[in-house]
């Protein structure tokens, strides 16, 4: 089980033993147990591996392509060059790679651009091939690519901290209401059961679970995007 799935488990369980404590019917707490789990494993939880994915698959792109880049200019050969860049790469990526052995190196080049399909990787190839056709200091005609790399690079890992600390404050802010909700249960009881026998209570309660539902859904939206799109790739 990975680490956002048991965070999205613990986060229904208690939202369903918040429900219960402040609605004391355990039928809508239910109904919104299944409601947030069925959100999460049909919706959420696509996104999230989207966002998981680029991550993953944007790392490799990277670091293969610096990789190589770099044994290229020192060796002077794709085969030892390929072999470099895909070192300690995603599980992913291996078996993508075990499956183009009887391609040659630049043959596998070419066929990666279905896996990285960032505008990056276009540029590589082709900056491959033009050393390929007319030699030179490979890192001096990939210098402005290698830059672009960098920028990405830092654009990503802003973002990601930026989402992290976002992600904290988010669910604090939503964790500090629920602990009122609980505090005004239990500290005044007989006043709270008054309200609760009211059905416009009793209905805000229900929209107040409801939309903190809405929330999670728009941060995910707003917040689990990379700052790199991919491309559909187009065979030359």
């Amino acid at each position: 089980m990975k680490k956002y799935d048991l965070f999205a488990i613990c986060l229904t369980l208690i939202v369903f033993t918040v429900c219960y404590l402040t609605s004391n019917n355990i039928f809508l707490s239910l109904g919104l147990f299944v409601i947030y789990f069925a959100f999460y494993f049909l919706v959420a939880r696509k996104k999230i591996n989207k966002y998981i994915l680029t991550l993953e698959k944007s790392s490799d792109c990277f670091g293969f392509i610096s990789s190589f880049l770099i044994t290229l200019s020192s060796k002077d050969s794709l085969d030892e060059a390929y072999i470099s860049g895909t070192r300690n790469k995603s599980n992913k990526f291996n078996e993508l790679n075990n499956n183009m052995n009887q391609m040659t190196s630049f043959e596998k080049i070419e066929y990666l651009k279905k896996y990285f399909s960032f505008s990056v990787y276009s540029m590589f190839v082709k900056v491959i091939s033009l050393h390929m056709e007319q030699g030179g200091n490979v890192l001096k005609l990939s210098e402005s690519l290698l830059n672009e790399i960098r920028r990405i690079e830092d654009s990503i890992n802003q973002t990601i901290s930026i989402n992290r600390k976002k992600t904290f404050e988010y669910f604090l802010l939503w964790f500090m209401s629920f602990l009122v909700l609980i505090f005004l249960r239990l500290s005044l009881s007989s006043f709270y059961q008054i309200m609760l026998s009211s059905n416009i209570f009793f209905i805000l309660l229900i929209a107040y679970y409801l939309l903190f539902l809405f929330a999670i859904y728009s941060f995910i939206n707003k917040f689990v995007i990379v700052p790199i799109k991919e491309e559909t790739y187009e065979k030359d």
